[in-house]
Order: C-alpha cells, then structure tokens, then sequence
C-alpha cells in the first residue's frame, strides 16, 4: 500500500557515481567555454590553461642597440608595475625612514 515516489537518501553517497557526476559537469562546462582541449589538466598545465608568453626586458649590452620586441615588452612591464602588489612600498619605506623606523 505504502509506495516511495524517490529512492530514500543514501547515508553516503556511491564514490564512482559522484565522480561520474562531477567529470560529466565539467566537461559541459569546459565545452560551454570553447574549450575543446586535449586532457584533463593537471600540475602539468597541459589542460587547455594559456600562460604568459615569455617577455625578454633584459636585451642586449649597452650600446649594441635593443629590439623592437625588448622595447616593447619594457613598456609592458613598466605599465603594469601599479597593477602588482608592491605599487605602494617605496613610499611605505620612504614614510618610515623620514619617522624614524627603520635604522637606514
């Protein structure tokens, strides 16, 4: 007489079934963004992440002449300096030293 609609809610959850579950969510997801790369992503980075392209700044000695490439990617580097959390620490430093905090 007495039928369940739903299965009654299980203590602990079966491992492989929620594994399946979240593997399957983050497939649709990753294919919702564009993404259609290779393996799952690992320590590696081979997940389909996109690293910074390697900015030389150091260029050639003095006097020899730089590249277009080096001068560009100073100015990079120079703009965005505010951006890092170090912005604020020489006038930090400077306010200190003018109060007597640190022995300079």
């Amino acid at each position: 007489e007495f039928q369940p609609s739903k299965k009654p809610l299980d203590f602990c959850e079966n491992p492989e079934v929620v594994r399946a579950r979240y593997e399957e969510r983050r497939r649709s997801k990753q294919q919702a963004r564009g993404g259609g790369g290779g393996s799952a992503g690992g320590p590696s980075g081979s997940g389909g992440s996109q690293q910074a392209p390697e900015r030389d700044v150091v260029g050639k000695a003095k006097g020899q002449g730089q590249d277009k490439a080096v001068l560009q990617n100073r100015k990079h580097k120079n703009e965005n300096k505010a951006a890092k959390g170090n912005h604020n620490r020489k006038a930090g430093a400077t306010f200190k030293r003018n109060k007597g905090m640190i022995p300079s």
